[in-house]
């Protein structure tokens, strides 16, 4: 399997380049090599270089995050954003990290179990989307959430204050059962913004 390894901590990618040479299954590349032997079949990236390599990233390369200290709803967006192949931590021993790239490779997710509770708690929600009563203003609210207005903005769109907002989406929150817009963007894109109409 080709791997290419697009982290913004040299240090760190040099060892772990050095770490997977010794493997014979694995080949890494580099963006030289890339040119000449085709699309690496992992990227392994950082929260620093997600973006530019999802900008450039070949067809078929699946994306692996190594987390590097992020907070649970950061790992959430990341993954509702870019529909990364897996995440893991620095901490995880050569082994461990070897079967990951295994299974992110055949086409399989690798989550750590901690962020897939997260994903659980999450979508163990979505039936109080279709239950929860909303008023005009509140679905208009959400509407502008998920298109990814700031509450100043969306204050400024509806002719109402910022504090109005922030209290409307308090109230959106509980009706829920979610405590952030992380987790209320995970509900409606998984849903879609038509289940508003509903």
């Amino acid at each position: 399997m080709k791997v290419l390894v697009k982290l913004t901590s040299k240090l760190f990618a040099d060892a772990l380049c050095e770490i997977l040479k010794k493997e014979r299954e694995i080949e890494i590349i580099n963006g030289e090599e890339k040119k000449k032997n085709g699309d690496p079949d992992l990227i392994v990236v950082d929260i620093n270089s997600l973006e530019s390599v999802v900008a450039r990233k070949p067809g078929k390369s699946r994306i692996l995050l190594i987390d590097t200290g992020l907070k649970k709803d950061e790992i959430i967006s990341a993954i509702m954003s870019h529909k990364l192949s897996g995440i893991i931590t620095p901490h995880t021993n050569t082994e461990l990290f070897k079967k990951a790239l295994r299974v992110v490779k055949n086409g399989q997710i690798w989550v750590d179990n901690e962020i897939l509770r997260c994903f659980m708690k999450v979508s163990g929600t979505e039936k109080k989307v279709l239950e929860a009563d909303f008023s005009q203003m509140e679905k208009k609210i959400i509407s502008y959430v998920c298109s990814g207005y700031t509450n100043k903005e969306i204050a400024k769109k509806i002719s109402i204050s910022e504090q109005t907002v922030k209290t409307h989406l308090n109230r959106i929150f509980r009706k829920l059962g979610v405590s952030n817009r992380i987790q209320l963007l995970s509900l409606f894109s998984a849903r879609g913004k038509s289940s508003l109409t509903n």
